[in-house]
């Protein structure tokens, strides 16, 4: 049956954007840029569900169609301007988004980096592997402060599992967890989206299994990252969160990087070292401070282990 839409100008561009996509095809860029730039307006008008509505849909083709490569250049583009749009309608009143929305964001973006990760990363672009993984952990910081029943908390979780058993990491080797203790984290791109570190989200990383002790190519733990990132006073309170919860759940204090830095100088005052290393520890300590033969004397895993010290 015919609608007739002739009066209702919403509907008129509604139909202009069916009969674009029917003829040129849901993968051709000026289907998605008439999604995209039809929503900029829905977002001028704060119609923002509309705009929504439409950059998931524009999201979506770009996911769905065929590319020359994974997270090419224009899916990053929509994905920010997506992760971007949720957090200026939190920051001005968070009753005008919806979890299922950013849940949803979240779960085709973990669906990519699974693609990602089966395929080969090694044909990624660094920046735009950064890219990726610092707004997946924005929609992760977005759902955490979205989610109020116990079916989006248990959706949370499940979905931030399957991101951090997914592995992906910077090209020089920063997991998720070094990231999300970063400040600098805080900006993708030279864009504000959220203020990280966020207790909520290194949480949420650890609780679903973000190895507490993995090092970059610097040989960096994330203690070593949030450590070196003194923050102002009006975030000392998180900062000084963030270390407790890191020590909690295991980070080991003295690993040295490839500067042979560890963390443990770094402590703010009022932390116990002791309670927080081991005569093991102390020992491995030891050899590497005197350059005490340990190769072929010591078992393999003990020789592992003072190697990381």
């Amino acid at each position: 049956m015919a609608v007739c839409v002739a009066g209702d100008i919403d509907a008129m561009y509604m139909q202009a954007l069916v009969v674009r996509e029917r003829i040129l095809g849901p993968d051709h860029k000026d289907t998605i840029f008439g999604l995209m730039y039809r929503g900029a307006v829905y977002a001028d008008l704060h119609a923002y569900q509309r705009c929504i509505d439409l950059w998931k849909y524009a999201f979506w083709l770009r996911r769905s169609a065929p590319r020359s490569s994974l997270l090419a250049h224009e899916y990053l583009f929509t994905l920010q301007a997506l992760c971007k749009l949720f957090w200026e309608i939190f920051d001005e009143d968070p009753a005008n988004i919806r979890f299922i929305d950013v849940s949803d964001v979240l779960g085709m973006t973990v669906a990519e980096i699974n693609e990602t990760v089966s395929i080969s990363a090694a044909n990624v672009c660094p920046t735009e592997q950064a890219i990726f993984l610092q707004l997946s952990l924005h929609l992760v910081h977005l759902c955490c402060r979205l989610m109020s029943t116990e079916a989006e908390m248990t959706s949370t979780r499940q979905l931030v599992r399957a991101l951090v058993r997914t592995k992906f990491c910077t090209a020089d080797g920063r997991t998720l967890l070094h990231l999300a203790v970063d400040p600098a984290s805080s900006s993708v791109a030279d864009e504000l989206y959220s203020d990280l570190p966020s207790i909520v989200v290194v949480e949420s990383l650890l609780m679903a299994g973000a190895a507490i002790n993995e090092v970059d190519s610097a040989g960096n733990t994330a203690l070593h990252i949030a450590v070196s990132n003194r923050p102002e006073t009006s975030r000392r309170v998180v900062w000084l969160e963030l270390i407790s919860l890191l020590l909690h759940h295991g980070a080991h204090i003295d690993i040295a990087n490839a500067k042979r830095e560890v963390a443990s100088s770094a402590l703010p005052p009022g932390v116990n070292i002791l309670n927080h290393v081991s005569l093991k520890c102390l020992a491995a300590q030891t050899i590497r401070t005197h350059q005490l033969a340990y190769r072929g004397i010591i078992p393999t895993t003990l020789a592992d282990f003072v190697d990381v010290h």
